[in-house]
């Protein structure tokens, strides 16, 4: 029996799988200090079986022998070596003619043994390897000091070696093992002889026990033969009680029958007398209301009769009048006739005016007419959240609806109306983008990036309401109602200017007229809003335009099919969220397809305008990758 090979990873100072063959004859390991010659005799003792650490060079414990690390590698998690044995000459007792011996350790503290690739216990190591002198306590292994060790050592600690040399350290060891499972069966018949004596003074009670057992069950057995018979006669019992309750509950029945016979007749008659009463009175009605008729028809004749004499007896003195002015009148003619020509004038800019908006409307009619309107089933995007979709193809004239009828109700904007109040102070010039920097009043919002001075930008992108509520009132009522009726925004309805129907906040900084008030909007009106601020036929300045796609702008995500721009808003009842809202639009090759997601409220679910967001994009997403 000879070495063949060893193998090692992670062990000490061999942090890569190294393998070291042992081709015959001698091997010699040769180095300087340091470099780990020792490593290797420690790796064939450690695999052996070695379980003290003290007996492996430089390891205080046994995590020790796992690699450390460096400081241009990382410290191992286990340490493995492996030995194969040449066994040709059957010395160890396993029909393989090679013998692999592995060992395996973690920092958690886990140990694997194996034999030939099979997990074994270190115990099945160490009786392989008795009196072969290679074991963890054999002779063919000496460290350094170990002779010196062995020289100095009793007797009885050099006896062990000379026993192990000799072959019969196995037969000693099997003699211990013997012994010890003798001393432990010895245990083992005391304790059973211990329970025999204790079971043997119980016998007596047990038996008087038993009698009273016995006895028992015979009472036990007579009870329940009483108890059977007394059940029986109680079922007979409830058996003739159900009857007699059947036939007073038949009885019951044909009464009630009888009695429901006479009581519809008795409705049917009350019937046929109000159905009588009813004619009657819609008679009498009709009479009084001729009555009434002729009344004020006559009324009527007697007060055209006095205002006729009225009238005649105005127009004489108007005659008279006239004449005396007759001579006046030459004069107020020319000044007349200028007011008359002017007033034509009017008329006719007036209608032309009428016909060019009628040319307008015609042609917006003939543009919706076109338009193609479908309904998707995009339920699987909202996940059981109460909400509607719209999305408008204006490229294509086509109008795609979930959920049409909370698509075509209207609710508050909420933030999104930010689009519009931005359009409008942008284009009148009370927002410059440069210069746009509102001064903050000092008071705490709930917010915290409302509390300082803000600009345009940021305002926006913030949802900040004191900042609006100030561009809103420098908009003006008269200028806000013109330029909604202008882009027939939803209701157009601005009457609640302060918004105080708003129930969840009555700051007066953080409210208005859109905020959960007056003014509505459905989501396909919001699309068809946006269509006319960011369409072909938009009538404002491209600058304005260009300035609002800026701040509504949404970042990119990787592989997205569009560029897209939007504003959410929200808006509370009573600390509920009752509206969440994502408008905007996708702008794909020069074409822009508008959008509009929103939640309303649903029970057991939380709505947000993030929620809304998320939805919008993919629904856009997808549209737009199967365009």
């Amino acid at each position: 029996m000879v070495l063949k090979s060893l193998i090692l990873q992670g062990f000490k100072s061999f942090p890569d799988k190294t393998e070291i063959k042992f081709l015959g004859g001698m091997t010699a390991i040769v180095g300087p200090n340091g470099s780990g010659k020792s490593n290797i005799s420690d790796a064939i003792r450690w695999v052996l079986g070695e379980t003290s650490s003290k007996q492996l060079r430089g390891a205080g414990k046994m995590e020790d022998v796992i690699f450390g690390g460096t400081r241009r590698r990382g410290a191992m998690g286990y340490a493995s070596v492996r030995l194969t044995l040449d066994n040709t000459d059957h010395t160890l007792d396993l029909d393989a003619p090679e013998v692999t011996i592995g060992r395996r350790y973690y920092r958690s503290g886990d140990s694997e043994y194996t034999i030939n690739g099979q997990a074994c216990r270190l115990k099945d190591v160490y009786e392989l390897l008795l009196d072969t002198g290679i074991g963890r306590d054999g002779y063919s292994i000496i460290g350094q000091g170990r002779i010196a060790e062995i020289v100095a050592a009793k007797g009885a600690e050099r006896r062990e070696i000379f026993e192990e040399a000799c072959g019969i350290a196995k037969y000693r060891y099997r003699k211990n093992e013997a012994e010890r499972r003798l001393a432990a069966a010895q245990e083992n018949l005391e304790r059973l002889r211990d329970i025999l004596d204790e079971l043997e003074s119980r016998v007596g009670p047990l038996e008087k026990e038993s009698q009273k057992a016995e006895k028992f069950l015979k009472l036990a057995a007579r009870r329940k033969s009483l108890e059977v018979t007394l059940w029986v006669e109680e079922v007979h019992a409830a058996r003739e009680n159900a009857r007699r309750q059947q036939r007073d509950y038949e009885t019951a029945e044909a009464e009630y029958q009888r009695f429901d016979r006479a009581e519809k007749a008795a409705q049917q008659e009350a019937e046929e007398i109000r159905m009588q009463a009813q004619r009657l009175t819609v008679a009498v009605e009709r009479l009084n209301g001729d009555i009434r008729s002729i009344t004020e028809q006559i009324s009527a004749s007697e007060s055209r009769v006095a205002v006729l004499e009225n009238d005649i007896e105005h127009g004489l003195r108007n005659i008279e009048s006239l004449q005396a002015e007759l001579s006046e009148g030459a004069a107020a003619r020319a000044a007349e006739a200028d007011a008359l020509e002017e007033a034509r004038a009017q008329a006719q800019r007036l209608e032309q005016e009428a016909e060019a908006l009628s040319a307008e409307i015609e042609a917006l009619s003939r543009k919706l007419e076109e338009i193609q309107t479908e309904t998707a089933d995009w339920s699987s995007y909202f996940d059981g959240k109460n909400g509607a979709a719209v999305i408008y193809d204006s490229a294509k004239n086509r109008c795609i609806i979930y959920n049409e009828e909370l698509a075509n109700t209207r609710r508050s904007p909420c933030s999104t109306f930010k689009i519009v109040s931005s359009l409008i102070a942008l284009e009148q010039g009370m927002i410059v983008p440069e210069d746009s920097v509102r001064a903050w009043s000092g008071e705490t919002f709930w917010n915290g990036d409302w509390n300082r001075d803000i600009g345009f930008e940021d305002a926006f992108r913030t949802s900040c309401v004191w900042y609006f509520r100030e561009v809103i009132d420098e908009i003006g009522r008269e200028t806000m109602q013109k330029e909604l009726e202008k882009l027939a925004y939803g209701n157009c309805d601005i009457s609640d200017w302060e918004g105080r129907q708003n129930t969840n906040n009555q700051n007066p900084v953080l409210t208005g007229f859109w905020i959960e008030s007056s003014l509505k909007i459905s989501p396909k009106e919001q699309t068809e809003v946006l269509e006319r601020i960011f369409g072909e036929d938009s009538v404002y300045s491209e600058e304005t335009v260009n300035h609002l796609k800026q701040v509504m702008f949404q970042p990119e995500e990787d592989g997205a099919q569009a560029a897209v721009y939007g504003k959410t808003g929200m808006g509370k009842a009573q600390g509920v969220t009752v509206d969440a809202w994502f408008a905007g639009f996708a702008e794909q090759a020069e074409d822009n397809i508008y959008f509009c997601v929103y939640l309303g409220e649903t029970e057991g679910e939380d709505i947000s305008s993030t929620a809304a967001k998320n939805i919008a994009v993919s629904l856009v997403m997808d549209y737009c990758k199967n365009r």
